[in-house]
């Protein structure tokens, strides 16, 4: 059984672990979601709207 010290520090590091993992959670979204958007651009980009006539529309080069 340990020593209730050593218990109070083992939950220290089990909390640290919590939060540590959640903030990579968090930034995993972040990429994931970023990725997304980046993807949606590229996409916008190579397949430009059928409205506009000319393939490269200036308003496509801006958003980058």
């Amino acid at each position: 059984m340990p020593e209730p010290e050593q218990q109070m520090q083992m939950q220290m590091q089990m909390r640290m672990k919590m939060k540590m993992r959640m903030k990579m959670k968090m930034k995993m979204k972040m990429k994931m979601q970023f990725q997304a958007q980046m993807g949606g651009a590229m996409q916008l980009q190579m397949y430009p709207p059928l409205h506009s006539k000319k393939p490269t529309d200036p308003q496509l080069s801006t958003h980058l």
